[in-house]
């Protein structure tokens, strides 16, 4: 559907259940992607005595640059079910306002 200025406009349904589920969804797979974080540094961790000189140091430079960027993506990540659960919770309070709202209306108008 097209608004007055040609753009067009997107309706998007979403249950509150469903938000719920995706969030968990999403929580779990930022504790998976943490682990293997950890699992991938741990492994780092313990190979460090076969790292010598400069090409040690440029191994883990170029190591710890990428995980540096990796572990602010999964952070932004991890935050994600917090709002999605959030968000369900406002649209579930407002779903009972409204709710609430029209059970007091009169239905004998006609």
């Amino acid at each position: 559907m097209a608004n007055n200025s040609g753009e067009e406009n997107t309706s998007l349904h979403v249950s509150t259940e469903e938000l719920c589920q995706k969030a968990a969804q999403l929580q779990s797979a930022t504790e998976k992607l943490w682990q293997a974080i950890y699992q991938i540094e741990s492994k780092m961790n313990r190979t460090k005595g076969y790292w010598y000189g400069a090409a040690g140091n440029g191994c883990r430079s170029a190591f710890a640059g990428p995980m540096s960027e990796l572990k602010q993506a999964c952070s932004a990540l991890s935050a994600c079910p917090g709002k999605l659960y959030e968000m369900s919770g406002v649209y579930n309070a407002a779903e009972t306002k409204n709710q609430a709202a029209a059970g007091a209306l009169r239905r004998n108008i006609l």
